[in-house]
């Protein structure tokens, strides 16, 4: 009998595993896809020296529910077992075969579309010999997160332009602009409203109904609706509106929408600036005045220099020659005659001694003892007595009196602004001057 207990105890018996979990993580949104994985990693307490008879999942839906078997897999009788599971799962046996499957053996079940209905508790089973224990991970819990879905920001009026994103509208002033962000999710989202990713300024104007329930594949799923509501003004050109959906203060989506202000016409039915593109770009502007004045003044700088400049030096030119003729015609008669000099004239050769022609230049009284050379305008004899050079001749020419002027001394020497010079003829700008030719000096 004890024999008998003792058997039916181990045949029984269930060794709970809390070693490593058969998942990565606890909670999955709808739509998700993760794997279930049962290995001897995931179990403790295992006896080395066997191997597994066989190895299992199970899953328990609803608390009110028991553990059904989804996947199972006995590789000696060459069974692997797979129900009570989506179509889109995908489970996958391997590494049993042999008496050496401990460590290699695995069932592996890919999630697919996970959904709220497959919430619950989930945990692997492993059979092993010698003698036959049944081993068990702790279950863990699956829990579904409904996940959010936002639709676009619906507005009217919506006049959309052509050519232009649908999420944009071309609207007057003075229009009642009315925007609405629907989006569904699990309990607790919140709309923020943005414009240009600043909080809209006028809470005033955002009205949040609340939330609907509803249960879509085993999940409660709320819908939410906020509405924006306010009356355009020009100064709203531009501007983009963002709904941005937060779940306990975390950014979870978002979805914009941009207006563009065409402004009323006038009383000569003319349309002012309409859309955010079109203001007047002041720096554009003030760039082209710059650029318009630096262009000036490069025209007139070359102008001065190729046309008044050139002028101006024309002129001087002109000015300066007209001057130099002035003082010309104004010289007066009296400058002194040209001196030309010359190699004095020589003598016949006095052959009486054999030598070459020798004197002395008498000088008269009253001259420049200094001289070489004196002559007397009535006596074209002079006595030669040194070896006269032709640069220490005087040969300038004779003073010419002043008309009517009586010379008593025929050796006084006259100063030429006591001299009668002729008049420097019309067209002419050498004066005609009476001059002596060296040839007629007395030396």
């Amino acid at each position: 009998m004890d024999i008998l207990f003792t058997l039916v105890f181990e045949l029984l018996l269930v060794a709970v595993s809390a070693q490593q979990s058969i998942v990565s993580q606890l909670q999955y949104s709808s739509g998700d896809t993760f794997n279930i994985t049962c290995d001897a990693s995931r179990f403790s307490g295992l006896k080395t020296e066997d191997y597994f008879l066989s190895m299992s999942m199970w899953r328990q839906v609803s608390p009110q529910a028991a553990f059904i078997n989804i996947a199972s897999y006995e590789p000696l009788a060459k069974l692997n077992t797979t129900k009570n599971v989506s179509s889109q799962w995908q489970v996958n046996f391997s590494g049993g075969e042999g008496y050496s499957n401990r460590n290699i053996m695995k069932i592996v079940v890919t999630v697919v579309n996970y959904q709220c209905t497959d919430a619950g508790l989930y945990k692997c089973q492993a059979v092993m010999p010698s003698p036959i224990t049944t081993y068990e991970t702790t279950p863990v819990n699956l829990t579904a997160k409904v996940g959010i879905t936002q639709n676009n920001i619906s507005m009217a009026p919506h006049n959309q332009a052509d050519g232009t994103d649908e999420n944009s509208s071309v609207n007057s002033v003075g229009e009642e602009i009315s925007m609405t962000c629907t989006f569904t999710g699990p309990a607790n989202l919140q709309a923020v409203w943005k414009r240009n990713d600043e909080d809209y300024p006028y809470p005033n104007n955002i009205t949040n109904s609340n939330p609907s329930s509803s249960v879509v594949s085993g999940c409660n799923i709320y819908t939410y609706s906020s509405e924006l509501k306010f009356t355009l003004e020009e100064s709203d050109s531009g501007y983009t509106y963002i709904c941005v959906v937060t779940e306990g203060n975390i950014e979870r989506s978002r979805k914009m929408f941009t207006i563009e202000v065409k402004s009323t016409p006038d009383d000569n039915g003319n349309t002012g600036s309409n859309t955010a593109g079109a203001e007047i770009n002041v720096g554009a502007i003030v760039g082209g005045v710059i650029g318009g004045v630096v262009f000036l003044v490069i025209v007139v700088v070359l102008i001065y220099f190729f046309v008044i400049r050139k002028r101006m030096d024309k002129n001087d030119d002109d000015s300066h020659r007209k001057n130099v003729e002035a003082t010309d015609n104004g010289k007066d008669n009296l400058s002194p005659p040209p001196v030309f000099y010359s190699k004095p004239h020589k003598p016949p050769k006095d052959d009486s001694d054999g030598s070459s022609w020798r004197g002395e230049v008498s000088q008269p009284s009253g001259t420049d003892p200094g001289r070489n050379l004196s002559r007397s305008h009535g006596n074209n004899n002079p006595t030669f007595c040194n070896d006269i050079h032709y640069a220490s001749v005087d040969v300038s020419p004779p003073p010419i009196p002043i008309k009517d002027y009586k010379i008593d001394d025929q050796n006084l020497q006259l100063h030429y602004l006591d001299l009668s010079l002729p008049k420097k003829q019309d067209g002419h700008k050498k004066r005609m001057q009476e001059t002596v030719i060296y040839s007629e000096v007395n030396v």
